[in-house]
């Protein structure tokens, strides 16, 4: 659960338009090094060289047919084809952040659509690539859960969220100063 269980979204660089990729399908590469590798000519012995944190990139197929428009859906996406934007691979789990704590921008670099099995779904694969590297710490947060796997929320319905850095103890209890029920104690 700490990269969220909900379907993705993007919104763009201004923050006026928000596209939800609901009926999507991730196949995320959440970490694609930066690194150089050296190797000797003489005795194939290899060093690393660590350039920079990591990228991150993402394909996301959407099954447009589930749409009661699908046309309508693929035109909303397609218009930010080859633009950054703001890319959520969960939209209740967050964007990615660099070490600043400061969302990073993703470039959608393709976009193909197509049609799967018979008697032939419309879908679109939509590729993420990060236009900077992004610091594990502070972009992944994590859904709370319990053993069953049903999700804690606040009295409003959201999701409560864990978030790197903090912990939470069976013997804490509530604080009533915070006003939704919930303590977080820096670890």
């Amino acid at each position: 659960m700490i990269f969220g269980v909900q379907a993705g979204k993007f919104r763009n660089t201004a923050g006026t338009v928000e596209v939800l990729l609901d009926y999507d399908v991730l196949s995320p590469s959440w970490i694609e090094p930066n690194v150089i590798m050296h190797q000797s000519v003489i005795n194939t012995h290899r060093e690393w060289i660590k350039i920079a944190d990591h990228h991150a990139s993402f394909t996301v197929m959407v099954n447009l047919h589930k749409y009661a428009n699908p046309w309508t859906k693929l035109i909303e996406i397609y218009a930010h084809l080859n633009t950054l934007v703001y890319f959520y691979p969960h939209r209740d789990a967050g964007a990615l952040k660099n070490d600043a704590g400061t969302e990073i921008k993703f470039f959608i670099e393709s976009m193909e659509p197509f049609c799967y099995e018979e008697p032939w779904y419309d879908a679109v694969n939509i590729t993420f690539r990060s236009q900077d590297p992004y610091d594990f710490n502070q972009s992944l947060d994590g859904l709370l859960e319990n053993k069953s796997g049903d999700l804690f929320q606040d009295k409003s319905g959201d999701n409560l969220i864990i978030r790197p850095g903090y912990q939470y103890h069976e013997d804490e209890k509530t604080d009533p100063g915070d006003g939704d029920g919930t303590t977080e104690s820096a670890s």
